[in-house]
């Protein structure tokens, strides 16, 4: 009888001794799975915060050449109409004796040229109303 209780008691410490080294093993595959599960999130984190630093910096950096783009277009704008009202400057000495003018008093003037040159002294005369050539 005392054998057969021993006999019991081993099986039931083998159950549980194998019980316990498995529970060990589910205990250790969550702690790996876990700090593994941790190191991502870190790292993805870190990757997002430094895609947000890089958006920042690339959307920065498009407001400016957004800028340096209108600056260009506005440098041309310029140029053409510093050209444009320089032709109609001299084409004024020559054929003009008046010095004040308005856009009225161009219409005849100016209608034989094409619309954009029109445009172009229309708005110079909107900067410079009462400019006068000699």
């Amino acid at each position: 009888m005392l054998i057969v209780k021993w006999l019991k008691w081993r099986e039931t410490f083998k159950l549980l001794e194998r019980k316990l080294f498995l529970e060990e093993i589910a205990l250790n595959v969550t702690d790996e799975r876990c700090n593994f599960l941790d190191k991502n999130h870190r790292l993805l984190q870190n990757n997002e915060s430094g895609l947000h630093r890089q958006s920042s910096v690339c959307h920065a950096s498009l407001e400016e050449l957004k800028l340096k783009q209108e600056a260009c277009q506005f440098s041309q704008f310029q140029k053409q109409i510093h050209w444009k009202t320089g032709l109609f400057a001299r084409f004024l000495t020559f054929s003009s004796t008046t010095c004040n003018f308005n856009l009225a008093n161009w219409e005849s003037r100016v209608l034989p040229c094409e619309n954009k040159d029109y445009i172009l002294l229309s708005v110079y005369l909107q900067i410079f109303p009462r400019r006068t050539f000699h």
